[in-house]
């Protein structure tokens, strides 16, 4: 869990795929971008839950 969200991190053999595995890097970095979070939480029946927190712009904290 400590690498999910690192650059070319990769758990594809397990499931027999090929990809270079920036997807999890690349939606932290736009989230962070934006001043949000992301989150993953594994459990032990082997489901796992990914969810992200954006913050919401008022009128007040656009910039013009």
């Amino acid at each position: 869990m400590n690498n999910l969200f690192k650059k070319y991190v990769s758990h594809a053999a397990k499931f027999n795929k090929v990809g270079v595995d920036l997807g999890l890097y690349l939606s932290k970095q736009i989230i962070d971008a934006h001043n949000g979070s992301i989150y993953a939480k594994s459990y032990e029946d082997n489901s796992n839950v990914f969810g992200f927190i954006l913050p919401i712009v008022t009128e007040s904290a656009k910039i013009s």
